[in-house]
């Protein structure tokens, strides 16, 4: 994946990104540019490697989300519970 992949619905659990994630992705259904996710957001999701800077999760997050490699500054995890 590349900057400005959008996803637009359907994202739902165990979706695996598992290279070449970047900054500024667009998710328009519930989910915001610059890798901020604040909405819908549930257990099992995968990010396995490229992960970049300001990976903002604000809402949403549940147990399990696991990111694996390549997790870089300003990784703000809110409410993981």
């Amino acid at each position: 994946m590349t900057n400005k992949d959008s996803f637009t619905s359907g994202m739902t659990t165990k979706n695996s990104f598992t290279s070449g994630m970047n900054t500024i992705h667009s998710f328009t259904s519930g989910m915001t540019t610059k890798d901020s996710f604040t909405s819908g957001m549930t257990t099992k999701y995968s990010f396995t490697s490229g992960v970049t800077t300001k990976d903002s999760f604000t809402s949403g997050m549940t147990t399990k989300d696991s990111f694996t490699s390549g997790m870089t500054t300003k990784e703000n995890d809110l409410a993981l519970v």
